[in-house]
């Protein structure tokens, strides 16, 4: 029998403030020590992070 750790599960919220619109703007998402993440901004899928290959 293989027993496997629980693995908690986490949610993060945080908004992001462009006051000048009319300038475009980058972001950058850091993911240290992360196993897996999904990431969604808006409502909208950006993709996910897995670190085992295919």
């Amino acid at each position: 029998m293989v027993v496997k750790q629980a693995v908690e599960l986490h949610w993060f919220k945080n908004g992001f403030a462009n006051y000048n619109m009319s300038l475009a703007a980058e972001t950058f998402m850091s993911l240290p020590g992360g196993v897996t993440e999904v990431i969604w901004i808006s409502g909208i899928y950006l993709g996910r992070y897995w670190t085992m290959g295919p």
